[in-house]
């Protein structure tokens, strides 16, 4: 009778475990941050006055960028689901797709360390990338 319950209690607590876990992701910071973030780019993805209000004003101030004059890089995503913070580089990782999934990417934030704002990974001209990095799937 032991032999059959153990695989059992492991299996329940692998489980809920990972369901914790990914329900405590939501309530971090630093995730909530980038979640404002791709929820404005996703209803506004065009719309840099409103983007901008994300980015570091000190990163802004540090690169000689005036928020009225800069223009943020963007997709156009159709969804959004928050999949992790990286353990090793602390980065908020972002899956987005488009239409019916035909391209899906990993976009990889950064946040300041009060977790108010993305720091952003990229600079050319006054454009603004706001993600450190971009993984195609």
């Amino acid at each position: 009778m032991k032999s059959v319950f153990l695989p059992v209690i492991i299996v329940l607590v692998v489980v809920f475990t990972a369901c914790s876990m990914n329900r405590d992701i939501s309530l971090k910071p630093e995730v909530r941050c980038v979640e404002k973030f791709m929820q404005t780019m996703q209803a506004h993805p065009f719309t840099d006055s409103l983007l901008v209000r994300h980015i570091s004003p000190q990163w802004l101030q540090e690169n000689e960028i005036d928020p009225k004059d800069a223009r943020v890089n963007t997709y156009d995503p159709e969804g959004f689901t928050v999949q992790k913070i990286d353990p090793v580089t602390g980065e908020v990782v972002v899956v987005i797709w488009g239409e019916d999934r035909k391209w899906q990417h990993r976009l990889l934030f950064q946040t300041t360390d009060d977790d108010l704002y993305i720091v952003p990974g990229k600079l050319d001209g006054k454009k603004v990338t706001p993600w450190t990095r971009v993984i195609d799937d």
